[in-house]
């Protein structure tokens, strides 16, 4: 079956769904995490194969749970120097609802309205957000989903707005197929959005899938998959402009062996990109890409070897994928990359216990930095980052607590960059 597009973030899921009833669990499919994160679970049926378990009798949770799976930042209005926004998750009782916090220059708050779909004893999960600056006013943005009531399947949710509030735009499954997600979400402007994920009939087949938003609608676009491939997915997408956009992710190959997944939009045509496959790995996976120029990007992930994982990095040169050398971070992935230009990256992600984000130079090469690390032990995970200016980076992922495991009392988390140093804010749900 399909891992999510946040390749943790399955296993939080199944967590929470386990204290809320759910049955099924010996068929959740395995997921590739860090060793000391295994215990965690192996992930709900509903987010890798589009087959939501059928869940009972659902117990109320003591503890609040929260975190984020994706963020972004954008250059401020009004003299603030920059606006985030966060989302993923929190769980209420035995209630699943859309996280989305705001940040403007620093201080975060929760956004009061976001939208649901259908009924209440749901789950919604926001995956990814993207911004775009309007003048003189808030950014306009785009969340994307997923969302499922308890027993059915899976369902594609992509929300229009902003700081203010958010708004269901779409809520159903493609025609022709029994579930969906949407997990990935690119806008360069108010009026233009590339969205991507992934949609299918039954759990062993699934496709790539993409929409592009004109700020009132969306439209469905045909994404090439390749030869003898099945269940493709795209995890993440940056688009330089209206006219060019990559995205990322993973597909099986004929062999069930997972390998990078990567498709090049220009002028309103998908065209297949081959990616690099990282030597000895059992799979490889592509999480996030960040294309700061037309003829730069840098896409991150990780490999599976087996009984660990270790993080990799690729650019891309406007014509070619090649592999970036890293430092050897053991049982290590990546989720997140932000790229401040074409000679300067952010990377975040997890290793081992802790969170990790590493620095990319072009004249040096990647170095490891020192975020605050909450606690240990199964401490921080970082999900996303936005890198705005060389004072100002903010990393997104959520804080683990250690005892008791399976409570609910994870937080988000949400650390700033000013040039020097990282710091932990507070964050409504932290």
């Amino acid at each position: 079956m399909k891992r999510s597009s946040r390749w943790f973030s399955g296993s939080v899921l199944a967590t929470a769904l386990c204290l809320a009833g759910a049955a099924g669990s010996a068929n959740a499919a395995s997921v590739p995490t860090a060793a000391s994160h295994d215990s965690r679970g192996g992930g709900i049926p509903a987010l890798r194969a589009g087959v939501a378990p059928a869940l009972g009798a659902s117990p109320a949770v003591a503890h609040l749970y929260a975190y984020f799976n994706g963020g972004t930042c954008v250059h401020g209005q009004g003299g603030k120097p920059y606006e985030c926004l966060g989302v993923g998750a929190v769980l209420h009782g035995s209630v699943y609802l859309p996280l989305v916090e705001e940040s403007s220059g620093g201080r975060w708050t929760k956004t009061s309205k976001v939208g649901e779909p259908s009924a209440p004893h749901d789950v919604t999960v926001g995956e990814e957000v993207s911004c775009a600056v309007v003048r003189h006013k808030l950014p306009d943005c785009m969340m994307v989903g997923v969302h499922y009531n308890y027993g059915k399947t899976t369902v594609q949710l992509a929300e229009w707005g902003g700081p203010a509030g958010f708004r269901v735009v779409a809520a159903a499954n493609p025609r022709g197929t029994s579930w969906s997600s949407m997990q990935a979400v690119s806008c360069p402007t108010a009026k233009f959005c590339v969205i991507g994920g992934q949609a299918g009939k039954g759990s062993a087949s699934g496709h790539a899938t993409a929409y592009t938003w004109n700020g009132s609608a969306l439209r469905a676009m045909s994404v090439p998959a390749p030869p003898r491939s099945h269940l493709s997915q795209v995890a993440a997408i940056s688009c330089v402009s209206t006219k060019l956009c990559v995205a990322v992710g993973d597909y099986d190959n004929a062999a069930d062996r997972t390998e990078p997944y990567t498709v090049i939009w220009r002028d309103g045509k998908w065209k297949l990109q081959s990616a690099q496959v990282v030597a000895g790995a059992t799979g490889t996976v592509v999480e996030d890409v960040s294309c700061p120029t037309s003829t730069f990007c840098m896409a991150a992930g990780y490999s599976d070897l087996g009984t660990s994982q270790q993080q990799f990095t690729q650019s891309w040169n406007g014509r070619a994928w090649r592999l970036v050398s890293m430092p050897a971070e053991a049982d290590s992935g990546l989720n997140g990359v932000s790229c401040l230009k074409a000679t300067a990256c952010m990377v975040g992600g997890v290793t081992r216990n802790d969170g990790l984000i590493e620095r990319w130079s072009s004249a040096t090469g990647w170095s490891v930095m020192k975020p605050v690390q909450t606690g240990k032990p199964n401490a921080d995970v970082f999900t996303h980052l936005s890198w705005l200016s060389p004072t100002s980076a903010v990393a997104f992922g959520l804080r683990f607590n250690p005892s008791p495991r399976y409570e609910g009392n994870d937080r988000t988390l949400a650390e700033r960059w000013n040039g020097k140093a990282w710091t932990v804010q507070s964050t409504e749900n932290s």
